[in-house]
């Protein structure tokens, strides 16, 4: 069936605006995968800071007993209660 010119130009237009639509759909999908992977990659990001956090934390409070328990570098009593007590020393 043969169609007028008029209606024959609407519907390549339709066919034109149907493939721009789907090449711009492509393209937000990519950006919608691209956010997600930034997101991911943030996230694993912080969780390794916080690791590393906590070890080092976990690594000074160590620190801090051993020190304790090996005395004071000065005298070589243990301190009572970590701070000096007026005598000069522990």
């Amino acid at each position: 069936m043969l169609l007028p010119r008029n209606l024959r130009a609407f519907i390549d237009e339709i066919h034109a605006a149907q493939a721009k639509i789907a090449e711009i759909q492509e393209k937000l999908n990519a950006l919608k995968n691209e956010g997600k992977a930034a997101v991911e990659n943030a996230a694993a990001d912080a969780k390794e800071a916080v690791n590393q956090a906590a070890d080092k934390v976990e690594n000074a409070a160590e620190g801090a007993v051993d020190a304790a328990k090996a005395g004071c570098g000065a005298c070589g009593e243990r301190s009572r209660t970590g701070s000096k007590q007026g005598r000069g020393c522990c």
